[in-house]
């Protein structure tokens, strides 16, 4: 976690469906990560989003193919943060995003209610080739995914959350 949550403190972990392999493997923890916003004037702001997929470095680091893209076995993922806020905060949210690509969608949304936001992320990326005419429109959606990932997130402070 240290990578994506530089000084975190694991709170709970709990895995689900170890022994189930026709069902998903569930990851659950629950951090605490002091310092993850960084304070700028009246706001709080964070960098590079909520364990960010990095899905150019890893899938589509080459500008063109000559052959298909190998993609191995399914990637699935969902992820749910959820941040208490302090009183009376507002939140520039990101706008709600579904992308489409072979073999491959993402979808996320942002709100706030209560002093919660709550971010949720889904990816998939199915095994299979990409052939050399849709690797262009997959390499697009790998950016367009980290492009997301990666937004600063804004939180303004009211005057009691100072």
């Amino acid at each position: 976690m240290g990578d994506y949550f530089s000084g975190a403190i694991l709170e709970s972990f709990e895995i689900e469906n170890l022994n189930e392999p026709d069902q998903a493997l569930l990851l659950k923890y629950q951090l605490r990560v002091p310092n993850f916003a960084r304070r700028r004037g009246n706001a709080l702001v964070i960098h590079e989003g909520f364990y960010p997929y990095r899905l150019s470095r890893g899938l589509t680091s080459l500008p063109t193919r000559s052959l298909p893209l190998l993609l191995g076995d399914d990637t699935r993922t969902q992820t749910e943060i959820v941040l208490s806020l302090p009183g009376g905060s507002t939140v520039n949210l990101p706008k709600q995003v579904e992308l489409h690509a072979p073999l491959s969608t993402f979808s996320y949304s942002a709100k706030l209610e209560n002093n919660i936001l709550r971010i949720k992320k889904s990816l998939v990326v199915k095994g299979g080739r990409i052939s050399v005419p849709d690797y262009p429109a997959f390499r697009d959606f790998c950016n367009k995914v980290d492009r997301q990932d990666n937004l600063e997130i804004v939180i303004s402070l009211s005057r009691e959350g100072t």
